[in-house]
C-alpha cells in the first residue's frame, strides 16, 4: 500500500473540544495542592551538632613545595 492509498483509506479525524478531550483523558489530582500534615512529625534540631557531623581537620603539609 502506498502512502497515497493509506491516506485515502483513512477515516476522517474529528477534532475534539477541550471538554471532550478532558472527559476521555482524565488526569490524576495535582500533587501541588495536596496538604502535608507536618505537625505530626517530631521537630528536628538543626543547631545541635553531633560527633558524627564533625569532620577531623585535614593535616597541613608544612614542607616546602617541590620545584
Amino acid at each position: 500500500m502506498t502512502p497515497t492509498e493509506s491516506t485515502a483509506s483513512c477515516n476522517a479525524v474529528r477534532i475534539l473540544t477541550h471538554e471532550e478531550f478532558a472527559a476521555r483523558h482524565p488526569h490524576p489530582p495535582s500533587l501541588v495542592y495536596v496538604k502535608i500534615d507536618r505537625h505530626s512529625d517530631t521537630p528536628v534540631d538543626r543547631q545541635k551538632e553531633t560527633a558524627i557531623d564533625r569532620q577531623p581537620p585535614a593535616p597541613i603539609d608544612r614542607r616546602a613545595p617541590l620545584t
